[in-house]
């Protein structure tokens, strides 16, 4: 399918101003930060900050607009989300520079204080590895450096498509269902608690009498607690015709679903589905997404426990009443849900609503056990122009979230919110329910009572002469310069030798790289969302420009600044993971000389190889026989150790033989962490294809090793 966008380099960017343009209450920074401008009017007015709310931040790659831009606003909706490049997560410095204007970083005077009104930050994300990486070091960047404490990052995996038994170490996928989780947590983080609510029944009050001093308001732990609420009572299920088309690429024809074929399963970053099957009809599709939603949600064992117990074992001696005939004559009420119908971005809104109708029809024939209470239809979270939809269920049932308060799941969702694509969810169970001014209110059976926005300034919008421009807010957490790596002169130094073999593996690890940018692009399209080619190339590139500035003579400092390219460069789970690969190295060679004084030596370097991989482990949540890079790494770190105090030349070799053989054996490995971890353990085999990740590692571990191997024959040394 044709697209009017060619090349994705400069259509993130271009996108994002186009969406700030037509929704004046909200802005961007760097193209790549979304918040609303009422946000910003607060972190400029620190003063009037004390006990102010908890502030919601979300992000995550581009392509699947509205989400998650559109859901940014000034009242009771997301405060800030952060955006990575075409279904890459945001890198570590863009999440810092989002932070730090949420907190109001760079102002001059009381900076501590100011930090310590924060009432908290909660940044809920989609469960990927990318983007669980990437903010959950910034979270802890940021307590550090920004002087954030109650900061806390929560990963929603809502996806069911994918038996649990076949699901990878990283577990199920973030998907649509994860905008309720947001709905509400904002809705909670807004609303303030009233000390006398509890008097007169009533948990929210309108009362505007209310002494300042006795709101407050949920705090991050308290958030979480809605989140999780949220997260085990809602599943999603997707299903595709065809995949999206990626601008600048070309799609590769083994992807193309098959006319008469549906594609179940398929993720919203292009990654292939869990199996495809006969297009039958879609009444037979939407069953088949009902089914298991239900089966995951054990909606059925739910109304058994309902109608089976106490009382009912006395009607059933008398009436001998089956449990769909107590729902039928009101003995037991139904099961509450709210139905999500998500377009994929490809799909009319007239197929939308077909399939809509096909699920409503299909829990109207559960014998009464279901009842929509809540429902929304249309493009929520799409892939660029993906032809397929999704439906996701949330099971409203519970009298309250979990935290003690009297507000229940459907109240959260019911709060009103202005931000630009957030649609009308319809309450079907109250059709009462009107909006005045600023609150709602609700009819004299109903508890609830919404009070009045929270105590944030107010931004007039529409006014001719009354937009000012502000300084960039977090311009005092600028990525380090090329030369700004540190203040204080090392310790350690190499040979002349040593820097130069540095120096001309790094240049050809780079070259080697690019030279392999499509073919990794088409296996990760076989097997993943697309992008590794792309993100890798980014980051080599980088790293030649960057290059020139390389300290070579001090090791632990080149591999900062490797460390550095990568993070200002590369997106998605690849760029993080490279970021803390390269900064572990630099740490180890770093101590090692601060202990020793002396020049680092083979067995440093292992150790520093090591230290990287543990880094690697630990933050990827991954390991050997995973399919990902360490099955490149770990083998050649083995085989390294194998042959130490052998000569280097022949340790090299078989070190980028190791490596090699690691990242050819991946063609038959179940996939258990990153994008792969979600297509069908057998399909992937079928496929036979190596794991990008871990050919591009197993190329630059070959080509140091070659140019390691080149020098020191050319200069007749045999070790270092």
């Amino acid at each position: 399918m044709p697209t009017f966008i060619t090349a994705q380099d400069v259509s993130v960017s271009q996108s994002i101003d186009g969406f700030t343009f037509m929704n004046p209450s909200i802005e961007s920074s760097n193209r790549s930060t979304i918040f609303s401008k009422t946000s910003k009017e607060i972190a400029t007015n620190r003063k009037d900050m004390r006990g102010i709310r908890c502030q919601v931040v979300t992000g995550g790659g581009s392509g699947h607009e509205p989400a998650f831009a559109g859901f940014v606003g000034a009242r009771n909706a997301i405060d800030c989300c952060v955006i990575g490049e075409l279904f890459s997560s945001p890198s570590v410095e863009q999440i810092l520079r989002a932070l730090a204007c949420m907190i109001g970083a760079g102002e001059e005077e009381e900076e501590n204080e100011k930090r310590s009104q924060v009432g908290g930050i909660f940044m809920l994300i989609m469960n990927y590895t990318g983007d669980v990486v990437n903010f959950s070091i910034a979270r802890d960047r940021a307590k550090k450096e920004l002087g954030i404490e109650n900061i806390e990052v929560f990963a929603f995996d809502d996806d069911c498509s994918i038996p649990i038994e076949e699901r990878g170490r990283g577990g199920a996928r973030g998907l649509c269902g994860t905008l309720l989780a947001l709905k509400a947590v904002t809705a909670a983080a807004n609303l303030p608690k009233i000390a006398s609510a509890k008097k007169d029944g009533a948990f929210w009050s309108n009362n505007n009498n209310n002494n300042n001093k006795s709101t407050t308001f949920r705090t991050v732990e308290e958030l979480r607690i809605v989140a999780e609420k949220f997260r085990k009572e809602t599943k999603t299920f997707g299903f595709s015709l065809n995949r999206c088309d990626v601008p600048g690429k070309q799609q590769d024809a083994s992807l193309i679903v098959p006319d008469g074929k549906v594609e179940l399963g398929l993720g919203i970053h292009n990654e292939s589905g869990f199996k495809t099957v006969d297009f039958e009809s879609l009444e037979k599709t939407v069953a088949i997404a009902m089914e298991t939603i239900e089966r995951e949600l054990m909606l059925e064992q739910r109304v058994q426990m309902r109608t089976s117990n106490g009382i009912f074992a006395k009607i059933d001696e008398v009436f001998g009443l089956s449990p769909s005939k107590k729902m039928e004559i009101g003995l037991v009420k139904p099961l509450k849900l709210c139905l999500v119908v998500n377009g994929l971005g490809g799909t009319s809104n007239f197929e939308l609503n077909v399939i809509a109708n096909c699920a409503q029809k299909w829990i109207k024939d559960r014998s009464n056990n279901y009842e929509v209470t809540h429902a929304m239809c249309g493009s929520f979270m799409t892939s660029l122009n993906m032809h397929g939809a999704s439906i996701s269920l949330c099971c409203l049932d519970e009298d309250n979230n979990g935290s003690g308060e009297e507000f229940s799941m459907a109240d959260l969702l019911d709060t009103p919110c202005d931000c630009p694509a957030w649609p009308r969810c319809i309450n079907l169970s109250n059709a009462s329910v009107r909006v005045v001014d600023e609150n709602i209110e609700r009819t004299a059976t109903s508890k609830l009572v919404l009070a009045p926005p929270s105590p944030t300034p107010a931004i007039e919008e529409g006014e001719e002469g009354k937009e000012k421009e502000q300084k960039d807010l977090h311009a005092s957490i600028k990525p380090p310069s090329k030369k700004e790596i540190t203040k204080k002169e090392p310790k350690i130094t190499v040979t002349a030798i040593e820097a130069e073999t540095l120096a001309a593996a790094i240049q050809l690890s780079c070259a080697t790289i690019l030279s392999m940018k499509d073919e990794l692009t088409r296996l990760d399209a076989i097997a993943g969302d697309g992008d590794c080619g792309d993100t890798l190339a980014a980051g080599a590139q980088a790293i030649l420009e960057d290059s020139v500035d390389y300290r070579y003579a001090h090791p632990d400092l080149v591999c900062e600044q490797l460390a550095n390219s990568c993070a200002r460069s590369m997106g998605g789970t690849s760029g993080v993971l490279y970021d803390v690969f390269f900064r572990a190295c630099g740490d180890v060679l770093k101590d090692a000389v601060d202990e020793n004084d002396y020049d680092a030596n083979e067995f440093e370097y292992r150790d520093a190889l090591a230290r990287g991989i543990t880094a690697i482990r630990e933050h990827g949540k991954a390991n050997i026989g995973d399919r990902t890079m360490l099955d490149a790494l770990m083998p050649a770190l083995g085989r390294w150790g194998m042959l130490m105090n052998d000569d280097l030349r022949l340790q090299c070799d078989r070190i980028a033989k190791a490596a090699k053989d690691g990242a050819e054996e991946t063609r038959q490995m179940q996939a258990n962490a990153g994008r792969a971890a979600y297509v069908n353990k057998y399909r992937l085999k079928e496929m036979n294809v190596p794991d990008p990740g871990a050919l591009a590692c197993a190329a630059w571990i070959g080509a140091s090793c070659e140019e390691v191997t080149k020098l020191m024959a050319k200069r007749s040394y045999s070790s270092f």
